[in-house]
């Protein structure tokens, strides 16, 4: 039966805890080499990657006020089948298609050049997914991608950062930089279309108001060459000042229609890009992980 006093000496505690260490002194040290032969195990067995980084300006057109860029936005959100976000913030949306299925595997069969190939290979050959159905294929490589890729909002700013890890440095930049590429023309596309859909819908309307306007104005005209003396007649009086009326509405009606004809023309012309590079990602010099010296210091 053994008897545990307690002491709050300092120089007893000491002493007890160096007769432990020294009692104990070989299985400390085999535990001791043992984490630092794993800890460079780790090192040298866990093959370097590096992280390329890119940053975005997202510019938010303000001509049509934020209702309606919220709106278009929201649309888009909807029509890419992105779900929720947050519409407080409209430039979230950014991020959401950088993320989306679409993108990623647009990447993923777009050709990279690579350590492991002579040649330029997509990136689902590069990844050495070992699958014989396409589907699958891009399944597992647009999980791959979702595992080295993250992307970040500042919302103050609305700067986006785009970070992507590859083993390869130069891969590692050149798939950060296919994702700007895929996003402005993806967000161009967009915009286009709705541009296209939005002057089409337009010419219609103009059309239609044009076809009205030409029947009011035979219909005041017959009118007239069949009462050409009206005199103080209540009814032919009314009648007159309602064709007329017709007439002058349906005219105001092209004119502001043929102004909008006008400007939507312009709108789907107009090639401003939307989305600014801030940085464009480059080849990183250092590596990324493993951090090798912060482990072995550690361990």
């Amino acid at each position: 039966m053994s008897v545990i006093t307690k002491t709050n000496n300092p120089e007893q505690l000491l002493f007890r805890i160096l007769n432990v260490i020294i009692k104990r002194h070989r299985s400390i040290l085999v535990i001791a080499i043992s984490l630092v032969l794993g800890a460079l195990a780790y090192c040298l067995i866990t093959p370097p990657s590096y992280m390329a980084t890119a940053t975005l300006l997202p510019t938010v057109s303000v001509k049509s006020g934020l209702g309606g860029q919220m709106s278009n936005l929201a649309d888009m959100a909807k029509g890419l089948g992105l779900g929720n976000f947050d519409e407080s913030n409209p430039l979230t949306l950014y991020p959401s298609m950088l993320e989306s299925r679409s993108i990623k595997t647009k990447i993923l069969h777009t050709k990279y050049r690579s350590k492991k190939f002579a040649d330029e290979q997509p990136l689902y050959v590069i990844m050495g997914i070992d699958e014989k159905d396409q589907a699958r294929i891009d399944h597992i490589g647009r999980m791959n991608l979702t595992e080295a890729t993250l992307v970040s909002l500042d919302r103050k700013t609305g700067v986006i950062t785009l970070k992507v890890e590859s083993e390869e440095p130069q891969l590692a930049a050149d798939i950060a930089n296919r994702y700007v590429e895929e996003l402005t023309a993806f967000n161009k596309t967009l915009r286009t279309d709705r541009a296209r859909e939005n002057r089409i819908f337009i010419e219609q309307k103009l059309k239609e108001t044009e076809d009205q306007l030409v029947k009011t104005e035979e219909n005041l005209k017959r009118f007239r060459q069949a009462n050409l003396r009206i005199g103080n007649s209540p009814e032919l009086l009314m009648e007159l000042g309602r064709l007329t009326r017709e007439v002058q509405i349906n005219e105001g009606i092209f004119l502001t229609l043929t102004q909008q004809h006008v400007l939507a023309k312009l709108e789907e012309q107009r090639s401003t890009p939307v989305i600014n590079i801030l940085d464009a990602a480059e080849a990183p010099v250092s590596k990324y992980k493993p951090p090798r010296r912060k482990i072995i210091l550690f361990s």
